[in-house]
């Protein structure tokens, strides 16, 4: 038979649906009728499924295999007779425990008398309406979280040496100037005013000298620092 209802992962049915016995009757009359029956027990029973396996003809009616199949606690067994005017249904319901309960009823072959029947044959073998079946997930701390991304080495210290080496440079630029002004107002013959802007330039100079030597000291120093703390 090539029918049946997916269940959806996870999902437990309430009740699984077996079809027995075909005798007299069309495929796509069995198709609708299994269809038809699972329907109205999903809406009584809170959850149905259609066992799509052949018939079982063994003596023990395949009850594991079906609950198996189905994920279902309970079975409903389901035999169609059909003969020139009308189809006879005889349900059983089996309870885990094999408790039974059955209901026959006969359809005529009109099938506009159809869907009333077969919520009649849900309500006779489910007087008492189940519980819908839990939806089976997976708790928060069962979620597997990815692992955090490696961190890149830091560019803490390489941004520390930078600066320090700029100072450096800056450094020995002011104090070449320096040492310069100093020399030529030593050694060369010049004017008053020569002489006083000489000796300005390399005081001036070498006090930028020596700030950004201290710089670059203190900025060698940190980035020693940060890249043995890595």
């Amino acid at each position: 038979m090539g029918f049946g209802i997916v269940v959806a992962l996870g999902v437990m049915a309430n009740v699984g649906v077996a079809i027995e016995d075909t005798r007299g009757m069309s495929d796509d009359e069995v198709a609708v009728i299994t269809r038809r029956l699972v329907v109205a027990l999903d809406d009584r029973a809170g959850g149905a499924v259609a066992d799509s396996a052949e018939p079982c003809e063994r003596a023990d009616r395949c009850l594991d295999d079906r609950r198996r199949r189905t994920a279902a606690r309970v079975l409903v067994l389901v035999r169609l007779i059909g003969v020139p005017t009308r189809i006879r249904i005889i349900a059983e319901r089996i309870d885990a425990d094999g408790t039974p309960r059955s209901v026959a009823l006969d359809l005529a072959r009109n099938r506009t008398t159809w869907p009333s029947s077969f919520q009649r044959i849900a309500a006779e073998l489910f007087p008492e309406r189940l519980a819908p079946p839990r939806v089976a997930r997976a708790s928060p701390t069962e979620i597997a979280k990815p692992p955090p991304e490696p961190e890149g080495p830091s560019v803490a210290p390489w941004i520390a040496a930078g600066v320090g080496a700029a100072a450096l440079v800056t450094g020995i630029a002011f104090g070449v100037s320096s040492q310069g002004a100093r020399s030529d107002a030593a050694s060369m013959p010049t004017t008053p005013e020569q002489l006083d802007g000489l000796e300005r330039r390399a005081i001036d100079h070498g006090i930028v000298a020596n700030v950004a030597f201290s710089a670059a000291l203190v900025a060698g120093v940190t980035g020693l620092v940060l890249h043995a703390l890595e």
